[in-house]
């Protein structure tokens, strides 16, 4: 089989893992893969958990390729937004995934769905309130506006 799954870290302190225990549901996860899929599975810890080591990883963008990720997994690492935005199906678990709405939600399903609206609407989400005040935002959303309003009408 050619490409492999990749398991996404967290670091355990993250409010958004803190009601189940991420290092248990990452071993699980990296099992159940490698079990389900029949592919190499490897596994990237989270950039922070590596802080105080001397290690460091790959920027994401780089190790979906140098890893030839098929499918990645994750809890609801932010990490699979980047993941999803590079074209790679990914599994999100968890409902507060910012990838959940282009994400399969179990090991065993692998899709990917059409990211053009959820690009559009995740853009809106990731703006400082600095830069909604000092207008960056909105003349980054106004260099899109024209082709929006024409696919609108024409729908």
């Amino acid at each position: 089989n050619v490409g492999k799954v990749m398991i996404l870290g967290q670091v355990p302190r993250d409010a958004a893992v803190q009601n189940i225990d991420i290092r248990q549901w990452e071993a699980d996860a990296f099992a159940e893969a490698r079990r389900v899929w029949g592919r190499e599975t490897v596994y990237r810890p989270h950039p922070n958990r590596l802080k105080n080591s001397g290690l460091t990883v790959a920027p994401i963008e780089q190790a979906l390729v140098d890893e030839h990720v098929w499918l990645a997994v994750s809890y609801n690492s932010c990490a699979g937004v980047d993941v999803v935005s590079a074209g790679v199906p990914t599994v999100a678990m968890d409902e507060g995934s910012m990838a959940w709405d282009v994400a399969s939600h179990a090991i065993g399903e692998r899709k990917m769905p059409d990211r053009e609206e959820w690009a559009h609407e995740l853009s809106y989400t990731q703006w400082s309130q600095e830069e909604f005040a000092n207008g960056a935002a909105l003349a980054h959303l106004m260099k899109a506006f024209d082709a929006a309003k024409a696919d609108a009408e024409s729908r």
